[in-house]
């Protein structure tokens, strides 16, 4: 189990990242001993391991690329995060997570498919989000990650234009997939492409036929396993733009 992660500052994250370490006990980063060695310079996409939603946005998020995934709590936006740090670090990839806040729940990540070992989690005071803007800064310019994912809470303030148009220009450098979550857009005409969950959200539970649709409620011989969102695409600069995918995802 991972420990509560550690909040270094900027300068002894450009350390840790210099030296290529693995995280010790405690210290809540872990970097795998292969960091910096894979291959993240092909051209193309990371796939989600959602195949609906690879299928809309022409294969997964764009390499080089800040993508937006916007939504409202509860609607699918972290559950699409996890599949796609689960699917990149399955595939041998190393990955990252600053975490405005601390909101990873790590035995849900774990229970995603997450390898914690393939992945550095960097937790930043709640409240800090231009100190999480500058933590992905420096750990796009370490190099050696094919996914990075900033996680700006629950209530992010805005945020100055300039801070997005670095860390656009940061992912294509190191061609890592860029990925932001927000509750409501932030980084406007900089993203690439940005996709927002939410929809009707409704119940899955499971009976003894399996699983089940929403109406009823909960009742007796009935169990809540998940729910039911959706995702649509309302700006692309790949195509697809307007297009809008079923997300499932299970509770536990």
């Amino acid at each position: 189990m991972l420990a509560e992660p550690a909040s270094p500052s900027l300068s002894e994250l450009r350390v840790l990242l210099r030296r290529r370490a693995p995280g010790g006990p405690g210290t809540g980063i872990g970097i795998g001993p292969g960091i910096g060695t894979y291959d993240v310079g092909q051209p193309g996409a990371l796939a989600t391991g959602v195949e609906a939603v690879d299928r809309l946005i022409g294969g997964g998020l764009p390499r080089g690329r800040l993508t937006e995934l916007c939504g409202p709590r509860s609607s699918g936006r972290t559950a699409l995060a996890l599949a796609s740090l689960a699917a990149a670090t399955r595939r041998g990839e190393v990955v990252a997570l600053v975490d405005v806040g601390g909101g990873l729940d790590v035995r849900r990540a774990e229970a995603a498919g997450v390898l914690l070992e393939r992945l550095l989690w960097v937790q930043v005071p709640a409240g800090e989000a231009r100190l999480g803007l500058q933590a992905t800064d420096v750990v796009l310019g370490a190099g050696g990650f094919a996914l990075v994912v900033l996680d700006l809470g629950e209530v992010p303030p805005r945020l100055p234009d300039a801070g997005f148009l670095r860390l656009g220009r940061a992912a294509e450098k190191a061609q890592a997939a860029l990925l932001l979550l927000a509750p409501r857009p932030a980084a406007g005409t900089f993203s690439s492409l940005r996709l927002e969950t939410g929809g009707a959200r409704r119940p899955r539970f499971l009976d003894a036929q399996g699983w089940a649709g929403g109406a009823g409620g909960v009742r007796p011989g009935r169990v809540l396993l998940g729910l039911e969102s959706s995702l649509a695409v309302p700006r692309s600069r790949r195509g697809g733009e307007g297009g809008e995918a079923p997300l499932t995802f299970r509770l536990r």
